[in-house]
């Protein structure tokens, strides 16, 4: 099943929320979905 997951931060500290996102992905608790090529 798949979920979706918003990442948000207060501005000019984009920094904190790429920190969270790396470590998800580290732990394998998300992952960006691959960009779609259909035409």
């Amino acid at each position: 099943m798949s979920i979706g997951l918003q990442l948000i931060s207060a501005p000019f500290k984009e920094e904190a929320c790429l920190r969270v996102a790396r470590v998800l992905e580290q732990m394998g608790i998300a992952q960006a979905a691959p960009a779609s090529m259909e035409s």
